[in-house]
């Protein structure tokens, strides 16, 4: 799934498609470890040391705004260093 969650951070959603992603990735695990249709999974992914889709995508987005907020102070810093060099020659 990582592999198709890999831009997830970059896409809206709504909540009606990310329950339908969840469901299908439900349906892959049962298909995988013989559940029947009506048996919870979770047990399944949360053993596998993994999160629903819905967790992930919110796990993704969060991890996206935090890269691009330490990469915007990071632009910050560099440029305040920039002119700071620039002022003392």
């Amino acid at each position: 799934m990582s592999a198709s969650m890999y831009a997830s951070a970059a896409l809206t959603l709504h909540s009606k498609q990310i329950s339908e992603l969840n469901a299908c990735w439900n349906n892959v695990i049962r298909k995988i470890f013989g559940y029947k249709r009506w048996e919870s999974v979770i047990g399944a992914i949360y053993g596998l040391g993994r999160l629903n889709v819905a967790f992930e995508f919110l796990v993704r987005r969060v991890k996206f705004y935090k890269r691009m907020y330490l990469v915007s102070w990071q632009c910050v810093v560099q440029a305040l260093e920039y002119i700071d060099t620039v002022k003392t020659k």
